[in-house]
């Protein structure tokens, strides 16, 4: 669970350790995240969970699981996700998110591991720690941090190594018959496709159900099963995050950033903001332009 740069497919844009090698190992606060919930987002990357301390929920293409201290997920690549908080309690965790490509340079182990865990693999594994799976794959992503957290030179041939081995126990738990891709999903990633493009249009409902071929109300159940929210909500918050966005890192005013963020009434924009960031679109900046001071001395 990165930190999150929606594209405007949802696809999640990874910032990796080093440019040119599709790795992406950190800890990280289930705080540190607005309301202690990521965004639903999307990515080619496989990615694990390893929770360190505390618990939080997790929902993968809608469905919820939770995940206890010291339990680890593995979720498959283009999968919709996003983890949250469990009642309000604090979670630390590692994120670990590797490209396939990295792990199939071999043809022959590509098409034979990796290419059907892709296609015809389970969208997620869960892993307890009270399984023996379970413990050994926690130790081994433990390990994989552990190796990142020493920084020696070539730590990343190590990391990858050490994946390989996660790979294994992963592969070993794989139910025999892997399910199909689920329509649904599809569906999902269309409407959010067309949220992104044009969410600074006056969108209605029945413009988002049209984009993936589905009535209104099939409409407004996807969305609350895949993203937890409705499609409206949905569409208000990239438009927030847009805004926030553009307040960090332009000299837009207020007003023209309400305007490029698809809404037309500043107080509306400015009462939407403050609901979900705590403060005024102003303050925001002033918060974020002193922070980024700080940071650069």
């Amino acid at each position: 669970m990165a930190q999150v740069d929606v594209m405007p497919d949802a696809l999640e844009v990874v910032h990796y350790d080093e440019a040119g090698i599709p790795l992406y190992i950190r800890t990280g606060l289930l705080s540190s995240y607005v309301g202690m919930r990521a965004v639903c987002h999307w990515h080619e990357d496989f990615e694990f969970i390893r929770v360190i301390k505390g618990a939080m929920r997790y929902s993968i293409n809608g469905r919820t699981i939770l995940l206890r201290e010291e339990d680890s997920l593995f979720v498959n690549s283009r999968q919709m996700h996003f983890g949250f908080d469990y009642r309000r309690e604090e979670c630390s965790f590692i994120c670990i998110l590797v490209h396939p490509e990295i792990l199939a340079t071999n043809p022959v182990l590509a098409l034979r591991y990796i290419r059907p865990l892709i296609e015809h693999g389970a969208p997620y594994l869960q892993f307890s720690s009270a399984e023996p799976d379970g413990r050994r794959l926690a130790e081994r992503l433990s390990a994989v941090w552990n190796c990142k957290e020493r920084g020696a030179f070539g730590y990343e041939l190590e990391a990858l190594s050490l994946l390989m081995g996660v790979m294994s126990v992963l592969l070993g738990s794989l139910p025999e018959e892997g399910r199909q891709r689920d329509e649904q999903i599809i569906a999902q990633r269309s409407m959010v496709t067309f949220i992104a493009k044009h969410f600074a249009e006056p969108l209605t409902l029945e413009e988002i159900a049209e984009s993936a071929h589905l009535s209104k109300s099939a409409c407004i159940r996807h969305f609350q099963r895949y993203a937890g929210q409705s499609p409206f909500d949905f569409l208000i918050s990239y438009r927030l995050e847009f805004a926030r966005d553009l307040l960090c890192r332009t000299e837009k005013t207020v007003t023209e950033i309400a305007a490029l963020s698809g809404f037309n009434n500043l107080s509306y924009f400015g009462k939407l903001f403050r609901r979900r960031f705590g403060c005024s679109p102003s303050a925001y900046r002033g918060a974020a332009k002193q922070q980024g001071e700080k940071e650069g001395q």
